[in-house]
């Protein structure tokens, strides 16, 4: 797996991805007076075992409860750990079919498990306890979420520019060291450099940094914006 050297670092590649696909805007979620009282829930599935994790309206004192997805006595045990009306966020399963016909499509917001969970997994959150905990910490960051600023939305877009350039030279350079192949003239090093783009493609440049000493918060501490709510979020969570 994957990890971020810095927690900047998960924020600028979350960021990033959620620009792209958008997948931290919640669809059909803006919170409500109900949910705010009651709290929040996210739950991840490794194998036929879930972990339910769910927190205050606050999104403080995280609640944890884990159990066999595929017996009744486990799937008892997980609706009864949801609190009546409280949001839940889970990832593609039958467990997620079963909570949205059991809980109502307004309480259940499913994530595909390629285009959520596991990106955040190579983000750097950790599969299980802290997965749930991050997905019920979307919710609560999501339901008081302020639209992002112009000069945010330049940031985003400076950084999606940056990572499709990057993408574009590891492209090139790959094509070419395709031709060299085909024609018998590659060398050592160009096999090299082969492993070394195909690194690159999944791990990204703003994933391979290497580790450096502990940065200070780039946001003010009276910041409310989405994207400073999103980096202590992310503080947190690691």
């Amino acid at each position: 797996m994957l990890y971020c050297s810095t927690t900047a670092g998960v924020l600028a590649t979350i960021a990033l991805i959620s620009f792209c696909t958008g997948f931290l805007a919640v669809p059909g979620y803006t919170g409500t007076m109900s949910n705010i009282e009651t709290g929040f829930a996210g739950a991840d599935i490794i194998g036929n075992r879930y972990v339910l994790c769910v927190i205050d309206h606050e999104g403080k004192h995280p609640h944890y409860a884990r159990g066999r997805c595929d017996t009744v006595k486990g799937r008892e045990k997980f609706f009864a750990s949801i609190p009546p009306h409280t949001p839940l966020m889970i990832v593609e399963s039958e467990l997620a079919v079963l909570s949205l016909h059991l809980l109502g499509e307004a309480s259940v917001f499913i994530q595909k498990e390629r285009e959520g969970y596991a990106v955040w997994e190579k983000a750097g959150v950790q599969r299980g306890e802290r997965m749930a905990h991050f997905a019920a910490s979307i919710l609560h960051t999501t339901s008081t979420q302020i639209p992002l600023t112009e000069k945010q939305q330049l940031q985003l877009l400076e950084m999606q520019g940056r990572e499709l350039e990057r993408i574009q030279r590891i492209t090139d350079s790959s094509l070419s060291i395709i031709g060299k192949i085909q024609d018998e003239s590659a060398t050592d090093a160009d096999v090299s450099h082969a492993f070394e783009n195909e690194y690159q493609s999944r791990v990204g440049q703003l994933m391979a940094e290497t580790e450096e000493s502990e940065e200070p918060s780039p946001f003010a501490e009276d910041d409310a914006s989405f994207l400073a709510e999103l980096y202590r979020l992310l503080e947190k969570v690691h």
